[in-house]
């Protein structure tokens, strides 16, 4: 298999991982291949949140592809697309528990307001995760989140 090219990986992941002997369970994701020499992004994605890639200039682009979650139909295809990475850029492989955060008045925060969030505080591009945290706590109204948090975070230099 070749790890760089990401629709070959999801595509052995998903055979592989039938929710049908998998006790009905199946599983989102991700995938990314970076090209450091030609500052090349290959990625796809099966029925997961999109990453979101920070320039330099502060503008955020929506790193997605079209496919079902792994495990739900033992066919399926995934494709992959590509973007180049300026260096200086901030990408953030997130799960929708990141944003999917019902506020006290019972409104969904959602991804909108995230993307909003660090489009009004660069500032958390080049801070530790934690401060960005505490930002998302803060600006959402929860102490606490009901769903899965997952959030990381890679720099381009």
């Amino acid at each position: 298999m070749n790890y760089a090219n990401p629709p070959e990986v999801l595509t052995a992941l998903n055979r592989a991982f039938q929710m049908s002997s998998q006790d009905n369970k199946y599983l989102t994701i991700w995938y990314g291949a970076y090209h450091h020499p030609t500052q090349t992004l290959t990625f796809t994605s099966a029925g997961h949140p999109p990453a979101l890639l920070w320039n330099p200039a502060n503008e955020c682009q929506l790193l997605k592809t079209p496919g079902f979650p792994i495990g739900l139909f033992s066919e399926a295809d995934y494709c992959s697309t590509q973007c180049f990475i300026p260096s200086g850029s901030v990408l953030y492989l997130l799960s929708d528990g990141v944003y999917e955060i019902h506020k006290s008045d019972g409104q969904l925060w959602g991804l909108l307001s995230l993307q909003e969030l660090l489009l009004q505080s660069p500032s958390y591009h080049h801070q530790p995760l934690p401060t960005l945290l505490q930002g998302i706590q803060t600006h959402s109204n929860s102490e606490t989140f009901m769903d899965d948090f997952s959030l990381v975070k890679v720099r381009f230099t």
